[in-house]
Parts: structure tokens; C-alpha cells; sequence
């Protein structure tokens, strides 16, 4: 008996340890980088676009089979729906010179921001820049403290990709 409450003791601190580094953590993860692709800013630019009429992360489709994506014709962005992922939309915008900027909303709430600044040279420089906004959640925050883990090794493969595709055309 006196192991149970020795257990639970220590169970219950580790939950508390939990929350409370959680509050202190930061309310939003970033991941930057930069690559360079030789091949014209233009072309790196519809591909990029066109990551975005795919879904831009295939994830999705491959861990949850039940989700329908609808595109708005003129719309670059798409929404989604799904019984297990739930309801979210990528609103997907061009700026001046050369950049992609996208905001997530799931379930309405504002969930990231990614830009994808293009810089055109000999090749075309692609800085990627994402922002994850966690707010009070305390499990989010966790999450963004490995985001560059988490987010860095996919993203690093579809450009990656993209890269192998244009440079070879």
C-alpha cells in the first residue's frame, strides 16, 4: 500500500511538473529556413502554388482517410473537414515581391502562418518561414518547444522534391 501512495505521489507531481513548465513555455514555435533552388524564381513560385492546390502537406491523406478538401474556384487556399482531424481552412495569399503567405485556421481558431519569401539570382533563394500559435494550450506549447524536430524533417522533404523536380526540367 505504502508503494501505491509513493507511485501516485510521484504520478501526480509529474503531471503537476507538466502544467507548470507548460505555462512558462512559449505561446508560439518558429521554424525558418532557407534553401536555394536553380531554377527561375517564377517556376519555383507555381510550384509552390501548386503544393498548395495538393494540400501542400500529403499527411493529411495518408493519416486520415475520411477527409474531404474543397477548393473555391478562384480561391488559392482550401478548406477541410473529417471526423477524426475535424474542420480547418488554409487561406492562401500573394504578396509583392514574390511571396506566398498562408494562414491555418482550425476549428476556428488561428493555428499557423507560413511565408514563403522567393528572391530571384543565378538560383532562387526560398526563405520558409512558419509560425505556430499555441495560446493557452498548454499540450500545443509542448509541441512547439520540438517543432523544428516535428515539422523540420517533412517540410526538408518536400522541398527537397521540389528541388530534385525543377532542377531537372
Amino acid at each position: 500500500m505504502k508503494f501505491l501512495k509513493i507511485l501516485s505521489t510521484i504520478l501526480l507531481a509529474c503531471i503537476a511538473l507538466f502544467f507548470v513548465i507548460g505555462l512558462f513555455l512559449p505561446k508560439v514555435g518558429t521554424f525558418n529556413k532557407e534553401y536555394n533552388i536553380d531554377a527561375p524564381a517564377d517556376i519555383v513560385e507555381a510550384e509552390i502554388l501548386d503544393l498548395y492546390a495538393n494540400h501542400l502537406w500529403p499527411i493529411w491523406e495518408t493519416e486520415d482517410t475520411s477527409i474531404v478538401f474543397l477548393h473555391e474556384p478562384g480561391e488559392l487556399g482550401y478548406t477541410w473537414e473529417s471526423d477524426l482531424v475535424g474542420k480547418g481552412a488554409c487561406e492562401v495569399s500573394l504578396g509583392e515581391n514574390m511571396s506566398i503567405r498562408d494562414n491555418i485556421i482550425y476549428q476556428g481558431h488561428e493555428m499557423a502562418e507560413t511565408v514563403w519569401q522567393l528572391t530571384a539570382g543565378k538560383k532562387t533563394t526560398v526563405n520558409f518561414s512558419i509560425k505556430v500559435f499555441a495560446g493557452a494550450n498548454i499540450g500545443a506549447r509542448w509541441t512547439n518547444l520540438f517543432l523544428n524536430k516535428l515539422m523540420g524533417d517533412e517540410i526538408n522533404a518536400v522541398i527537397a522534391d521540389m528541388k530534385v523536380k525543377l532542377e531537372n526540367l
